[in-house]
């Protein structure tokens, strides 16, 4: 599961900072930047019903820029609004005066495992009721 939700965050981050190198193991010389590390604080995951899993995990980013905290303080922005009305949340962020940030995040999702197969996401499910000749179309 943690695969998983990481992979969901490191898509929204891709989306949110097009031009930011995406790191998720410690580069100990010859980053490029900006750059934004993430770690994975910690992964839960409760099985709901059969298949069917809620995951929950923590997250921390460090984002690093070259002196200047507006590139870091516009992609705090940019990831928090990427995050908003989905299953990521950013939590608190700190901008240093040195052109760094960091961020704490929180994702909250549904997921389906099988022996067989990675976990997958569990997205909105479509539906339709029908009573006598009327029928309502909705998703959950």
């Amino acid at each position: 599961m943690e695969e998983l939700i990481l992979k969901e965050l490191l898509e929204i981050l891709g989306r949110a900072l097009p031009g930011w190198r995406l790191f998720t193991e410690t580069v100990r010389q010859g980053a490029e930047y900006p750059a934004l590390f993430v770690k994975l604080e910690s992964c839960e995951a409760k099985r709901e019903m059969a298949n069917r899993y809620t995951v929950s995990g923590e997250f921390s980013l460090e984002f690093l820029g070259e002196g200047d905290v507006f590139p870091a303080a516009e992609a705090v922005n940019a990831v928090r609004e990427a995050m908003a009305g989905g299953d990521f949340a950013l939590e608190s962020a700190e901008l240093r005066p040195d052109g760094s940030a960091s961020a704490r995040a929180k994702a909250k999702m549904g997921a389906f495992l099988s022996e067989e197969e990675e976990p997958v996401r569990m997205g909105k499910l479509g539906f339709t009721i029908r009573l006598g000749e009327e029928s309502k179309k909705g998703e959950i």
